[in-house]
């Protein structure tokens, strides 16, 4: 396809930002737009065949509601946020345009997209959902449809449980009180990668994974889960029952 006029809303920095640098080196014309830019955007969503939305979890629905009546009825909305159920029913509703909702199953400082998972939901449409499954697979990526509740209730599990378990052991070892040079002293190889995930979770970007965390609808459910789990847990611990914890592993059985 010849190159396009391409807007990205939050193109200035993560994932958005990988996005505008990926089309532009494609040949298209890419406007990457952030906080400061919307008088910009009025003016030029209306002319761009393709929008993408790439903003913060917990802005992205007022941002499609911003920007979805902007986008012209021949042109393809596109949203790259972790959740897919809301910003997709948004996007139907708030625009006449063709509509795709996706999910990169990575973050912005990959180099290539060879072997990279992105999650693709239908909405409305043929043309532009083509055109950027095309371009995805071109680039190597390793493409998953998928209806969008399905999706997120996959997310409660391989997003919302990982991190509820990472900030459960950020808050317990902030509860202990042990430095920072103690535990590096005794670090083990799975200990360190843990580690590096807290600080990214507690120091790096706290606003992303409390965003993933807080608006899953399903986050309620795999909370319950994990409560139980912990529940059942304890007993065996406190009375040094290693049969009972092996036993407890089995009747659960295997993870998939």
């Amino acid at each position: 396809m010849k190159s396009l006029q391409i807007g990205i809303v939050g193109g200035t920095r993560g994932m958005g930002l990988w996005l505008a640098r990926l089309l532009a080196g494609e040949g298209h014309r890419v406007y990457a737009w952030g906080q400061a830019s919307a008088s910009q955007m009025q003016r030029l969503i209306p002319g761009c065949q393709v929008v993408f939305v790439s903003v913060p979890l917990g802005v992205t629905r007022e941002v499609i509601q911003r920007v979805g009546p902007l986008v012209g009825p021949e042109a393809g909305l596109m949203d790259l946020s972790s959740l897919k159920a809301e910003p997709l029913k948004e996007m139907l509703s708030c625009s006449f345009s063709e509509v795709v909702g996706l999910h990169p199953l990575f973050g912005p400082r990959v180099r290539s997209l060879k072997g990279k998972g992105v999650v693709v939901c239908r909405g409305r449409g043929s043309k532009w959902l083509s055109w950027v499954m095309g371009l995805l697979q071109s680039q190597g990526a390793r493409l998953v449809e998928m209806d969008p509740q399905e999706h997120d209730r996959a997310m409660a599990v391989v997003q919302v449980l990982t991190h509820l378990n990472t900030m459960s052991m950020g808050l317990v070892m902030k509860s202990r009180d042990m430095g920072h040079e103690e535990l590096s002293r005794l670090a083990t190889p799975v200990f360190r990668k843990k580690m590096a995930m807290v600080r990214k979770v507690f120091h790096e970007n706290p606003d992303l994974y409390c965003s993933i965390v807080a608006l899953n609808p399903y986050s309620a459910e795999i909370l319950e889960n994990y409560s139980r789990v912990l529940a059942a847990l304890g007993p065996l611990v406190e009375a040094r029952d290693q049969e009972g914890l092996k036993n407890l592993l089995k009747d659960r059985g295997s993870p998939p």
